[in-house]
């Protein structure tokens, strides 16, 4: 395997609760359909589930900053 197909590791940090203000788990900031599609999900779409958790982050702290 090499480092394009290595296993992209779940986000989860085991803080599961759905916020009812933004509907994102308040512990890795996925929305449940994206909690619910990674375990069947590609490579690619992990990727993609993964830039938008940075995107919300960075809007996160732009928000409480």
């Amino acid at each position: 395997m090499n480092s394009n197909e290595a296993e992209v590791m779940s986000p989860c940090v085991k803080q599961c609760k759905i916020s009812s203000d933004s509907g994102l788990c308040v512990g890795c900031l996925r929305t449940i359909d994206e909690i619910t599609v990674w375990s069947k999900a590609d490579r690619g779409l992990k990727l993609a589930i993964l830039e938008k958790i940075e995107t919300r982050k960075l809007n996160k702290f732009t928000l409480t900053s």
